[in-house]
């Protein structure tokens, strides 16, 4: 699709602050490098829990699939290591 230009960043914003309204847990942004948006956070304290860079992923403030900050279970497939 070249024939077509980026969506814009804000509208992406507003796009992941309409799907938390509508309660889902772990929106992201894809391939808005570098973007706070694009790492998950905890959805009760918002803790930073998957912190996205690129291509790779880092599991921060978990234990298991607890958020160390709160107790929240925090839902991913993956290993945290």
């Amino acid at each position: 699709m070249q024939d077509r230009n980026s969506t814009p960043v804000s509208v992406l914003e507003r796009i992941h602050r309409q799907a938390r309204d509508l309660g889902l847990r772990y929106p992201y942004l894809g391939n808005v490098y570098p973007h706070p948006l694009e790492s998950t956070y905890c959805p009760r304290c918002g803790a930073l829990c998957i912190e996205r860079r690129g291509f790779s992923a880092v599991f921060r403030n978990l234990e298991g699939n607890m958020c160390t900050r709160c107790g929240e279970r925090i839902e991913f497939v993956g290993n945290p290591g």
